[in-house]
């Protein structure tokens, strides 16, 4: 990589979920198989209401909704799922889950129907996944339903928080973390990720960076934004997910390449809105919709790895979406997650990470040295006995890749470590088609390189993931048969709160970079992404560069943007100065790419940037020297809501020295 257009920042801890792409003609579909004779003791209302819940509802008022999600007793045993291949399995899958929830669910949600039309209960959102109901609900409904023999649970629809980043000035090598996981020796052998779908649960992906434009799947099926704010093309707003997604297959558009799997196609689940928060029941929507993308179980689309870059915000165990993985792991999709930034403590582990059907994944440097953030097992989470956790670790500090407005990052965390995991997972796929996602699961568990103690430990997992270690074990078969995941055991889910931002490991080493096997760089898609509109302001009149340039200052929206030009040749310069805790990014581009235009934030990235920063707060400044006389733009992006809340701005000022 070139100089270009570089910033640091340690993101926060994440994890990420993976989900099969399921091929070849649908023969049959097999009937959903009898309910689990249920051995459980009656439950009462007072065993029904998690004990969250119940808190919320002693100081909630009789008028008011409440948020929950309302699971059934009667649950399909994913375990016994059978058919003839592969895309039979799946059909059936999706089909059982969803004329279960058909014939179950049809006596609770006449009821709601009933509430609804009285003011009592809205927004009833039927969830087959899970065999669930999502409502907002006054407090005398939610006692009533409690009541009910077919109800197991009621639980708080959580608000979960969306990643956010640390930024900082670290001048990280590039690519050696491509190198270390081995994926150029595949690269070598043809194998680059062709014919498999990898999908990301984050905030979203930036379709339009050059890096990731071509791998874009498209249609109908390969986007869901469960909020519907941007319902038809893919989005982000804070760049955590298109920084993860470059990390899995992104190309060479920059001048090196960057990810793990570039022959792979993606699509994306927006499982954050664009105000940074999630809930637990769009969450489950969009696992749902990973299951069956086009909502026809008879057609393959799903995809074959879920990438989930994100945790709960504290460690501990909630099995809230075991039951969506369960179900991404019956239909041959692997679920990788991000083990979590809560480390050095042991145990630290976090959900869904730790859950029995995620492939929990912690963090080196590119010495193969842990992180201190990186989260520590062992983890009992679901399981009667402690497993080792997290199940491996990849390189995730001081990663080269992907960002907004068709720039690169510097970012650590291992949130970018689960990338890695889901890159080679989609390379193994692509060499060796007919191998089960269990299977190739099983195969980088084997072959990885031990760190640490001799042996799987609670520090390194299984060890650091090498894609042409368990090429070979695959290729040698017969392939090994991974140990099934003990039944998960019932545990309360606690009530997430904000994620902290861990204090990440120091910058290792330079490493030589490696030499990859050259990667066509992918035509940017001319389509610009859309992004809520906010408040057009009136186009700035060019200024003489003479004196520093006021700016008013910004209110809560995208960006504002200013064109000024300069006498002379000399050093243009734009600083920004914001209250401490406020994300921002900071361009300066050549020309007025924005003439004309009411909004430039709906424009793909100006090909004339000639420099970018970015800062969590205090002051933020970009320049570029000796440049002749002539029109220059400075442009500042903060997601929407967060300056609003983030204190009293002090404005741009915008200078040039002759």
């Amino acid at each position: 990589m070139t100089a270009r257009h570089r910033r640091a920042r340690i993101l926060v801890v994440l994890a990420s979920a993976a989900a099969i792409a399921l091929t070849g003609a649908v023969p049959t579909i097999a009937s959903a198989p009898p309910a689990t004779p249920d051995t459980t003791p009656v439950a009462t209302p007072a065993t029904v209401i998690d004990p969250a819940l119940a808190a919320t509802l002693r100081t909630t008022r009789a008028d008011a909704q409440v948020a929950v999600i309302v699971r059934l007793r009667d649950q399909v045993d994913v375990g016994k799922i059978g058919g003839a291949s592969r895309a039979a399995r799946a059909a059936a899958l999706v089909t059982a889950l969803r004329q279960r929830a058909s014939a179950t669910q049809g006596g609770l949600r006449a009821l709601l129907a009933g509430r609804t039309s009285t003011g009592l209960a809205g927004s009833v959102t039927p969830l087959w996944i899970i065999n669930g109901v999502a409502a907002r609900l006054r407090p005398s409904v939610i006692a009533e339903i409690a009541t009910r023999p077919e109800v197991a649970s009621i639980a708080l629809d959580q608000v979960i928080s969306a990643p956010t980043a640390t930024l900082t000035g670290s001048t990280a090598p590039v690519e050696p973390n491509v190198a270390l996981v081995n994926a150029p020796a595949l690269w070598n052998l043809g194998v680059s990720g062709q014919g498999v779908v990898v999908a990301s649960m984050d905030t979203g992906v930036d379709a339009t960076h050059p890096d990731l434009a071509a791998g874009y799947r498209g249609g109908t099926d390969s986007w869901y934004d469960p909020y519907g704010q941007h319902p038809a093309i893919p989005t982000d707003v804070s760049g955590h997910g298109t920084s993860t997604m470059g990390l899995i297959l992104g190309g060479s558009a920059g001048g090196s390449a960057i990810g793990v799997a570039p022959g792979a196609k993606w699509i994306a689940a927006k499982i954050f809105n664009d105000s940074g928060t999630g809930t637990t029941s769009a969450i489950h929507l969009a696992y749902q919709w990973l299951l069956d993308p086009d909502g026809n179980p008879a057609t393959a689309d799903a995809p074959n790895i879920v990438n989930n870059s994100w945790t709960l915000a504290s460690t501990g165990c909630s099995l809230e979406f075991e039951p969506d993985l369960a179900a991404l792991v019956a239909g041959d999709i692997v679920p990788v997650f991000a083990a979590g930034n809560f480390g050095p403590t042991a145990p630290s582990d976090a959900s869904p990470a730790n859950n029995p059907d995620a492939f929990a994944v912690g963090t080196t440097d590119n010495t193969d040295v842990i992180a201190s953030f990186s989260s520590r097992g062992p983890t009992s989470c679901g399981r009667s006995a402690a497993a080792t956790y997290p199940n491996l670790v990849a390189p995730g500090v001081a990663v080269l890749t992907t960002d907004l407005f068709g720039l690169y990052t510097t970012a650590s965390g291992t949130s970018f470590a689960a990338p890695s995991v889901s890159g080679v997972l989609a390379l193994l796929r692509s060499a060796f088609p007919a191998a089960t996602m269990a299977q190739v699961r099983a195969a980088v568990t084997a072959s990885a390189v031990d760190l640490g103690p001799a042996g799987p430990d609670a520090t390194f997992g299984a060890g650091r993931i090498d894609a042409l270690a368990a090429y070979n074990i695959l290729a040698s078969g017969p392939t090994p048969t991974p140990t099934p995941a003990p039944t998960p055991t019932p545990t309360p889910t606690p009530t997430p709160s904000p994620t902290p931002t861990p204090t990440p490991s120091p910058t290792p080493a330079p490493t030589p970079s490696p030499t990859p096997t050259p990667t066509p760089a992918p035509t940017p898609t001319p389509t610009p992404t859309p992004t809520p509109t906010p408040t057009p302001s009136p186009t700035p009149t060019p200024v003489a560069c003479t004196t520093p340039v006021a700016v008013p200052a910004l209110a809560a929206g995208y960006g504002y943007w200013s064109v000024f030009t300069t006498a002379g040749t000399g050093t243009v310069s734009a600083t920004w100065s914001a209250a401490k805790g406020t994300q921002l990014r900071l361009a300066l581009y050549a020309g007025n790419p924005f003439a004309g235009k009411a909004d430039p934030v709906k424009l793909p990235p100006p090909s004339g940037a000639l420099a970018s920063a970015s800062s969590s707060g205090a002051a933020l400044g970009v320049s570029v020297s000796g440049r002749r006389a002539g029109t220059y733009t400075a442009y500042l992006y903060a997601p929407p809501g967060r300056l609003a809340s983030a204190g009293t701005t002090r404005g741009l000022q915008l200078a040039c020295t002759p």
